[in-house]
């Protein structure tokens, strides 16, 4: 999926970060990241809405293909993400993720996905 149309297309004051965990590198790379911080469950997108909404809280969004399961790290994530309160969702195709971030206000609600 590409997400550069998410600029254009946002609901003013949403902004976003990916967290690109799931892709291949170099172990050396790896090793870099994990020394670094980087830890592995976290969502493909955390989303934040604008300061004026009700309650600012981070959104995640992950994306699977169909049929995937979440990971056990990724499970983790999810279930302190329930206890949390924080919304998260999984989306299995861009359609699927178009309407989650319609229903959470992040993107505008004019937008169809052809």
């Amino acid at each position: 999926m590409r997400w550069r149309w998410f600029r254009r297309w946002a609901s003013p004051g949403w902004n976003f970060n990916h967290i690109p965990g799931g892709e291949e590198r170099p172990t050396s790379a790896g090793a870099r990241l994990k020394r670094a911080g980087f830890a592995p469950g976290w969502s493909d997108f955390i989303l934040l809405p604008p300061r004026d909404a009700l309650l600012v809280r981070a959104h995640f969004l992950e994306l699977k293909r169909r049929g995937s399961v979440l990971s056990a790290a990724q499970l983790a994530v999810a279930e302190w993400c329930v206890k949390s309160g924080t919304p998260f969702e999984i989306a299995y195709d861009f359609a699927h993720a178009i309407e989650i971030l319609k229903r959470w206000g992040a993107v505008r609600a004019g937008i169809r996905v052809q």
